[in-house]
């Protein structure tokens, strides 16, 4: 076992409170019992004196004490009877250590009828304070080693889930995820740890399997830009084309080109705004401006579509922000309207202002499903492939919107009924 490990530093620790808790027990129980024993002797000796004291002093009359205990009256300073004990004279109870034995010695002075003191000497008195001295450094080391030895086990067991997360982690990689550890018998602490640790397990499952679409996905809408480039190319290198024909090849070149241009963009908007901490240059930011920048831009492609842009309100507001990020999220939503909607058709904007501030995207397009509304926000996801495939794009849009949304505290919502149309709403 490692010198460090958890599992020795807590059997350390509660070895030393153990082993304090025995010996101030033990102090205390030595000191009330070595108390209690010679308060005990001492009112033996006590009563064995006012005994002596009532039958030879005043009554002249003879006592029976037990043979290892001797006595002397003592008045006016000399001997009655028996001989000098050696009684130190400060003291009226003293104890003897003879080792094994204890000798006690106690003085009863008393005033009637004459001034005097009965000396009381109790020899080979069984040491019970020795003994049980000798049995608690017996029994304490043997109680601590045991409460040792059962705290070791316990905490052996108690570590035992920490253990097993801990090997579960070691055997962690992109390929190999191990099933959910099993719920802990006992609820507290280590049941949250180990359904953190699941979660978290969980959560990376998810993020590789994300990264893997990811790449997926890259590979898939690359693919096919690429392939037109290079059929377009080999045409073009035949040698027997017209002047036309190499223009329309050009075209189809260039067109395509800036399809990956703008994938390549998306991308980097996906992944740049994660990688910096883009918080720390929020601005003070003109959200009717930014609205106003868009729809002029887009006036081209809103003419080219045949399509009524309706602004219901505009009210100036100005909020903490990135504004790039904000005019990318506004014109994501506004070109999502304005690709989906058939011509002839409108789109109705609304920016205000109550208790929270609100940017809509009404339009009257093709609708999308209630059951794929969750997944419209998911990279390279598009709600109908068979009519989106006319439609450019990559799916990217809404992805990045939801992004940008929750960089900024706002929460983004749809609504949408299929024909009808579809209302996106940025609510800060």
């Amino acid at each position: 076992m490692k010198l460090n490990s958890l599992k020795l530093q807590v059997t350390l620790w509660f070895g030393s409170l153990v082993a304090t808790v025995l010996l101030v027990f033990s102090l205390a129980l030595y000191w009330s019992f070595s108390q209690s024993f010679l308060n005990r002797e001492q009112n033996h000796l006590n009563n064995l004196a006012v005994q002596i004291y009532q039958n030879s002093v005043l009554n002249q009359g003879k006592i029976k004490l037990p043979t290892n205990v001797k006595y002397s009256i003592v008045k006016n300073a000399k001997f009655l009877s028996g001989n000098n004990l050696n009684m130190p004279k400060d003291k009226d109870f003293f104890v003897k250590d003879n080792g094994e034995t204890l000798t006690l010695y106690f003085r009863y002075k008393f005033f009637k009828p004459q001034k005097g003191e009965i000396i009381i000497v109790k020899s080979k008195v069984d040491d019970e304070i020795e003994n049980l001295t000798d049995t608690l450094l017996f029994l304490d080391p043997v109680l601590l080693l045991l409460l040792l030895f059962v705290a070791y086990r316990a905490t052996n067991k108690m570590l035992h889930p920490i253990k097993l997360i801990a090997q579960t982690a070691k055997n962690i990689s992109v390929s190999n995820f191990p099933s959910p550890l099993p719920k802990p018998k006992y609820s507290g602490e280590i049941e949250e740890l180990s359904s953190a640790f699941n979660t978290m397990v969980s959560r990376l499952q998810e993020e590789i399997a994300h990264i893997e679409r990811f790449n997926s996905d890259i590979a898939h809408e690359l693919k096919t830009p690429l392939t037109v480039i290079n059929g377009e190319i080999d045409l073009a290198l035949r040698g027997d084309k017209d002047k036309n024909s190499l223009k329309q090849s050009l075209t189809i070149l260039q067109k395509q080109s800036k399809q990956l241009e703008k994938l390549v963009q998306n991308l980097l908007i996906l992944n740049r705004y994660k990688q910096r901490d883009l918080r720390k240059k929020f601005n003070p930011t003109q959200l009717e401006e930014i609205v106003l920048e868009i729809l002029e831009e887009k006036q081209s492609i809103i003419k080219k579509r045949h399509l009524k842009v309706l602004v219901n309100s505009l009210e100036p507001i100005t909020i903490n922000a990135n504004t790039p990020l904000i005019k990318v999220l506004f014109a994501n939503l506004i070109d999502n309207a304005i690709k989906y909607t058939p011509a002839n058709k409108k789109i109705e904007i609304e920016l205000f202002k109550d208790k929270n501030i609100h940017f809509i995207v009404k339009d009257e397009g093709i609708g999308i499903e209630e059951s794929k509304l969750n997944k419209i926000t998911k990279r390279f996801y598009r709600a109908d492939e068979a009519r989106s495939k006319k439609i450019e794009g990559f799916g990217l849009g809404l992805s990045i919107a939801k992004d940008i949304a929750k960089l900024h505290n706002a929460k983004l919502q749809f609504s949408s009924k299929v024909n009808i149309g579809t209302i996106a709403e940025v609510i800060f």
